[in-house]
């Protein structure tokens, strides 16, 4: 559905024009403050509803100004009445029988949107604004998963910030080179001094029962002599003085035995290096505190570690939310091959739509307008004096191809160019 016919009639600057267009591109031309403007608001004011109108629209000395619309298959009129300084309006929508429609606003709002009317405004548009023009195009609503992606983004943020902060403590911390791993008890060091302690008392009272018997073995000794010097003296003791020799020499390697079992005993026992024992319960302390500065650093990176294992689950939540996203955008029909959604903005061809040339944001603005609108296949642009001859190419060949209509003002002062508007009228036609 496009414009076959505009008449309007006092509308702002103009005061009477009748434009059948030719052609997808319908260029307004003239000089500046000629009425070409006016021509697009008179377009915009017929279908966009009461509250986009501006507050004086009727020419200044009228009363009275009409606007009206040849869509083919129905005539759009509004009509405008000077009122207390201001203007009422009125709407009304005939089919090709006559025939009016009810509630004509409503019908209207269901073949345009604002993009059909001014499709640049697109490329205005902040990159946030773009995104939700471009989702509610293509049906594809990330919002919830962006929200997802930023809170665990963020969490991981926080966390890595925690491992940053332990791995600086661990970096800092100050353990002395051979540190033990853990702490050393000074009651267990105490312990085995007083274990030493008895094991040297048990040696002692050893070689002392030794030093005891041998003593005894020297008295049997002497006693055996004087038997034996008996014996030469006393022959009548003979007898009784060998059976007193057996029997002490009997004794004596009894004793001999339990000499050899003292002594054996007492080479086996076995004294820890008492003094170096002392020596370490003089430094257990700064051992102690080297093993906890160890032991202290050992826990900060276990902390770390474990936060790095926490941070590395959320990146991989963050993947698999970006794979999600990656695969709403293939699924989704865009209106242009290349265009996407990135991180927070538009993108075309893989890159931000705002690092694109102009041509191809200009394309980008195109297709988006009319896949936003394909009822009403009309556009305005008000500034298309900005546009150069490539851009200018790119509309017209884009509106050829979707059977779009485009008005377009452009200011011009050779009168050969167009629809040409002078004093607020149509003074040529090219």
């Amino acid at each position: 559905m496009k414009i076959v016919k505009l008449k309007a009639e006092n509308i702002k600057k103009l005061v009477a024009v009748e434009i059948t267009p030719a052609g997808n591109l319908v260029k307004i031309t003239g000089k500046n403050a000629a009425g070409k403007t006016s021509v697009l608001d008179a377009i915009y004011w017929a279908l966009a509803g009461g509250e986009n109108i501006q507050e004086q629209p009727i020419r200044q000395g009228e009363d009275h100004a009409t606007v009206e619309l040849d869509l083919g298959e129905m005539v759009v009129r509004r009509t405008f009445n000077s009122k207390d300084g201001g203007a009422t309006t009125a709407l009304t929508i005939e089919n090709k029988d006559g025939l009016r429609f009810k509630s004509p606003q409503t019908l209207l709002d269901g073949l345009l949107g604002r993009l059909s009317f001014d499709p640049l405004e697109f490329m205005r548009q902040e990159p946030r604004r773009q995104i939700e023009t471009l989702r509610t195009l293509t049906g594809v609503d990330l919002s919830k998963l962006d929200a997802m992606r930023q809170k665990i983004y963020d969490e991981r943020t926080e966390v890595n910030r925690e491992v940053n902060r332990l791995n600086v403590q661990v970096e800092a911390a100050q353990v002395p080179a051979g540190a033990p791993t853990a702490e050393v008890l000074a009651n267990d060091v105490i312990e085995q001094i007083k274990l030493a302690t008895e094991r040297v008392k048990e040696k002692e009272k050893f070689q002392a029962q030794a030093r005891a018997l041998n003593e005894e073995i020297d008295t049997y000794q002497k006693e055996v002599e004087k038997y034996r010097a008996d014996i030469a003296s006393v022959e009548l003791l003979i007898a009784r003085t060998r059976e007193a020799i057996k029997t002490k020499e009997q004794s004596i390697a009894d004793v001999a035995i339990l000499v050899n079992e003292a002594i054996a005993r007492a080479e086996v026992v076995v004294i820890p290096d008492i003094q170096a024992l002392q020596v370490e319960l003089g430094t257990i302390e700064e051992k102690n505190k080297a093993a906890r500065a160890y032991l202290a650093r050992e826990e900060l990176r276990k902390e770390a570690g474990y936060r790095k294992g926490y941070s590395d689950g959320l990146t991989q939540k963050i993947e698999e939310i970006d794979l999600q996203k990656a695969n709403m955008i293939a699924a989704a029909k865009f209106p242009l091959e290349g265009l996407g959604f990135g991180d927070g903005v538009v993108t075309y061809n893989g890159l931000p739509l705002s690092q694109a040339s102009h041509a191809e944001q200009l394309r980008v603005s195109l297709a988006i307008a009319m896949n936003l609108n394909p009822k009403l296949r009309v556009m305005r642009v008000q500034d298309g004096s900005l546009l150069d001859s490539d851009s200018m190419k790119i509309v017209e060949e884009m509106c050829s191809g979707e059977d779009f209509q485009c008005w377009m003002e452009i200011t011009d002062e050779s009168g050969k160019v167009g629809v040409v508007i002078e004093d607020g009228q149509v003074s040529a036609v090219n």
